[in-house]
């Protein structure tokens, strides 16, 4: 078709030469149909360029819901008097579709760096949420070539580094790549504004599969230019030698590999191949793996070669038995590759997480970390994340009636975190009759020890309306135990007085008497014992917080006669409020599309065993189960 249309539109003979596209249809009698007299047409520039200009013809509509929303941008060929502009020859062109508010700004050239100038000078004023252009080519920001290297056989690193200096362009030379044959590292220097894509080279080079190189960058491991083989020979030593090449070798079979990477490999073969054998009766069967070099098969280039290749032979052993039991050969072959490729996954991903270095443990999912003692060449960080902090007071969501729960919602905010660990509790509390008529001198009535805490039994902690503590009316002793245990004397007989703790000694019942004479209100106020308030991290923002306190019955936190109760006049929570930089609410938006947030914690349980009057001993068991407690801690009450 190409020949015959070109017979008649490029030759000045031809009465329609070099017209349109019923003038060329009709030269060629119809031979051909317009749609494709069209087609080729439109490939020819004496056509394209010199067709006349359509003023009317139909155009798309386009819906905008609100301004700023859809922009469209194109370049206008200014070429032609670039000599009474000062040299500008192009001018970006930007229009918003719903207010027709229009820019134009001049350009030297069309360059990517010139386009990204222009439209940062445009979008200082406004910026559109979606920037349609023509798929002209214009301005390209950046340019892709892609080369490959000769095909040839490469045996060694100086061999392959060569073939891709040559494949790289010359003009200019853009990127420079040096091998170390000592450290056996690959070294890649790239230029300013340039990027190098390894694609299928990044392992034989030593970096990750498929790496992108940008400006100056190490090989990570080292270079192997036998990390990537494409076939592997299968030799044994109950076959007799046979010609391979240039000598002679007991070559079993020749395997080729196809896969991608962590995949598991299984061949099998259903025609028989039939090889003189060396001898006729054996115990066991000896195989090895080469590459075309005469090298290994390179299983792992460290110890886990020897988990590797025992689970090869260990699988071999297991398709023999299941042949010799009546089974089908092929459907043995495939049970048991997918059997050994689950072990070595487990056995590679259990090593790596349980291990670093040379048989130290980690935590699971625990990134390494360096000590500060060997940070020898940095300066101590400026903090300059945390922009302000204020304590704020939040009131109950309801009136304090008796013996009612306290309850406490927090909503989350769109630029504060909350400081879980600077929260406080205060309460405001007194000591009437049940008939709510005050104390007097001759009542003999007190609170037990850290009365603050006393006052409840159990706290749930909830986040987003799901609880995340530990749901038990043992909230007192927990109190109890940790101040006795994690307070000096100093603070014992100073701050922690504030929740009215005096040690039971000799006065510590009438010292907390004394504050609660004729039913005196009295001021307390300390931190939560909870698990998520005795950690530091900051709770993210947007995130609800819930807090409720069930009251404890006064028979447990009243120590005297009876016919008492305690009245709580005012309960609230001090909770800091921290302002973040918005880069890091930023990043931490984009983190939590990909994982969650993590917030380790010391968790404390406790648990409550009655002992039956009169027993000299107790027996209980499973008192704890799947994971062992640090600490273990007995106490005895009544």
């Amino acid at each position: 078709m190409h020949q015959d249309l070109a017979a008649f539109y490029e030759n000045p003979e031809v009465p329609n030469s070099f017209g349109g596209v019923e003038a060329l249809h009709r030269s060629v009698k119809g031979k051909y149909s317009k749609k494709d007299v069209k087609h080729w047409l439109s490939q020819k520039d004496a056509y394209t360029l010199h067709k006349p200009v359509r003023h009317k013809f139909q155009r798309n509509r386009v819906f905008v819901s609100d301004i700023d929303r859809q922009f469209q941008a194109d370049l206008v060929d200014m070429q032609s008097l670039a000599e009474f502009n000062k040299g500008y020859k192009y001018l970006l062109t930007c229009i918003d579709l719903f207010s027709k508010f229009a820019w134009a700004v001049p350009l030297k050239d069309k360059f990517g760096k010139s386009v990204k100038s222009g439209l940062e000078i445009i979008f200082k004023e406004r910026k559109p949420k979606v920037l349609q252009t023509d798929a002209a080519g214009d301005g390209n920001i950046s340019s892709t070539v892609k080369r490959t290297i000769d095909v040839g056989c490469y045996e060694t690193m100086l061999d392959i580094i060569s073939a891709v200096q040559l494949a790289l362009p010359k003009n200019p030379n853009r990127f420079t790549i040096i091998y170390n044959k000592a450290t056996k590292r690959v070294k890649i220097n790239a230029v300013q504004g340039s990027s190098l894509h390894l694609e299928n080279l990044g392992e034989l080079l030593g970096f990750k599969r498929n790496a992108i190189i940008i400006g100056n960058m190490k090989s990570e491991f080292v270079a192997d230019a036998w990390s990537n083989f494409s076939v592997f020979y299968v030799y044994s030593d109950l076959i007799s030698p046979q010609i391979v090449g240039d000598t002679q070798a007991p070559l079993l079979r020749i395997v080729r590999t196809k896969g991608k990477d962590g995949e598991t490999i299984s061949q099998y073969y259903d025609r028989p191949q039939y090889l003189p054998l060396v001898r006729h009766s054996f115990q066991t069967i000896q195989s090895e793996l080469r590459l075309n070099s005469g090298d290994f098969v390179p299983f792992e280039r460290v110890k886990g070669g020897k988990t590797i290749g025992k689970e090869v032979l260990m699988t071999g052993s297991r398709v023999a038995s299941d042949v010799l039991s009546g089974e089908n050969f092929k459907e043995a072959v495939k049970t048991r590759s997918k059997e050994s490729g689950k072990k070595l996954a487990q056995k590679a991903i259990d090593r790596v997480q349980s291990m670093v270095g040379k048989g130290q443990y980690k935590r699971k999912h625990s990134p390494e970390c360096v000590k500060s003692e060997l940070e020898l060449f940095n300066l101590p960080g400026t903090q300059t994340v945390i922009q302000d902090g204020q304590w704020k007071q939040f009131h109950p969501l309801s009136n304090v009636f008796d013996n009612a729960p306290v309850e406490f919602h927090i909503s989350g905010s769109a630029e504060d975190y909350i400081d879980l660990s600077q929260t406080q509790l205060y309460v405001k509390a007194k000591i009437v009759k049940v008939d709510n008529t005050p104390i007097t001198k001759d009542d003999t009535i007190g609170p037990v020890n850290l009365f603050l805490h006393s006052l409840f039994s159990q706290v749930d902690v909830s986040l987003n309306d799901r609880v995340v503590s530990n749901s038990s009316n043992t909230y007192p002793y927990r109190s109890y135990i940790e101040t006795l245990l994690n307070h000096g004397y100093d603070s014992k007989t100073s701050q922690l007085t504030a929740e009215l703790f005096y040690k039971d000694s000799d006065d510590g019942l009438k010292k907390r008497t004394e504050f609660f004479k004729e039913s005196a209100t009295v001021d307390m106020i300390g931190c939560i014992h909870s698990d998520l308030f005795h950690q530091d991290r900051l709770l993210l923002n947007l995130v609800d917080l819930k807090i409720k306190l069930i009251r404890s019955k006064p028979e447990f936190c009243l120590q005297g006669s009876e016919g008492f109760k305690v009245v709580l006049d005012h309960v609230s929570l001090f909770i800091r409020k921290v302002r973040v930089n918005p880069g890091v609410i930023l990043g931490h938006a984009k983190a939590l599309e990909k994982t969650s947030a993590k917030y380790p914690i010391n968790r404390v349980l406790c648990k409550v065993y009655s002992i039956p009057k009169g027993s000299m001993s107790f027996i209980q068991d499973n008192i704890f189960s799947g994971q062992m407690p640090k600490k273990t801690f007995c106490r005895m009450c009544r």
